[in-house]
């Protein structure tokens, strides 16, 4: 499904539709991929729900092919994404590294402009310019 398409499934009802907590979504769009192990670990935690329904009921664990990945978020609104189970994982269906990028921007907020500027961590402060000789110098 191309990004746009999503939401408009979602909305429709779309059965495969695994609903997430903030934190397991944001892991998916940095990873591109969670082992199946972890998003069972997440549903036994309550912060996945509806895996169940994404399997035939004839096998342990999901059954393979597309479904729907979503947040809602407590206060209204919700974040869908395309994503496919495989045998082993659940994997990110976005179509480019922008897109994705954007999703988690959209996801987690925009960093403060704090944060822009914060020097990181045992970094240091850059280097001041260095002074222009004085004119006639050499």
């Amino acid at each position: 499904l191309p990004q746009r398409g999503p939401p408009a499934v979602s909305a429709l009802g779309l059965k495969r539709r695994l609903s997430v907590s903030r934190e397991i979504l944001a892991r998916l769009l940095r990873e591109k991929e969670l082992p199946l192990g972890d998003i069972r670990a997440a549903a036994a935690a309550g912060a996945a729900r509806g895996l169940d329904v994404c399997g035939d009921g004839q096998q342990d664990g999901p059954c393979p092919g597309s479904l729907i990945v979503a947040y809602d978020a407590p206060e209204g609104g919700s974040l869908v994404v395309a994503a496919c189970f495989s045998e082993e994982a659940l994997e990110l269906a976005v179509g480019s590294a922008v897109e994705t990028a954007s999703l988690l921007e959209e996801l987690e907020g925009q960093p403060s402009v704090e944060d822009i500027l914060a020097v990181p961590p045992g970094g240091a402060e850059p280097d001041a310019p260095a002074e222009p000789a004085a004119p006639g110098r050499r």
